[in-house]
């Protein structure tokens, strides 16, 4: 507002519990612009929160008119208030009874914990952790090359000693094979 953009004190902010309000800044100038001047109108914001809060939902109004800013309540509840309460129409009622619910810093802090305790709980860890375990156990159990081999290979045994006539053959044939003689001779 007044050019001075190294001070980090000098600004703009809402207080403590407005956040999530209807927030309001409104400027008028010291002498109206001319229509060659208000042809181009530069605004600049700058926004350095030390907290992280940034501004939300901008609206920006220029106008020509002589006075426009007005202070109290916005224009619909205005009309709504200067009618009398039995003359009302349920669409006055209601504007007003919405404008009184939104000025509340009840309403905004009551409605903050209605958010909050409508966002899902947390999974609990125990939980997670039991869930974690029974898919590791419903896992297939890989089983060890080494053992599927023996298995083979003990089965290969069962059946070869059910004919001894075969083991006999194969014992000669691997005795011989392996003697130094016989290679010597082949």
């Amino acid at each position: 507002i007044d050019g001075i953009d190294s001070d980090p004190q000098n600004g703009w902010a809402i207080g403590d519990g407005g956040a999530g309000r209807r927030q309001v800044a409104a400027f008028q100038l010291k002498e109206p612009l001319s229509a060659e001047e208000a042809a181009h109108l530069e605004l600049r914001l700058s926004q350095k929160s030390r907290d992280g809060a940034q501004l939300a939902r901008i609206r920006i109004s220029v106008t020509t008119a002589p006075n426009p800013l007005m202070e109290g309540a916005p224009l619909p509840v205005a009309a709504a208030a200067a009618v009398a309460r039995d003359q009302r129409t349920p669409e006055q009622t209601q504007t007003l009874a919405q404008h009184v619910m939104e000025s509340d810093p009840e309403y905004w802090r009551l409605s903050r914990e209605l958010a909050d305790a409508k966002k899902p709980l947390p999974p609990d860890a125990r939980h997670v952790l039991l869930k974690d375990s029974l898919a590791t156990a419903s896992r297939p159990i890989v089983l060890d090359q080494g053992l599927v081999q023996l298995r083979v290979d003990a089965e290969a045994s069962k059946k070869q000693t059910e004919n001894k006539r075969l083991t006999v053959v194969q014992d000669l044939a691997w005795a011989l094979i392996n003697n130094p003689a016989f290679l010597f001779n082949r």
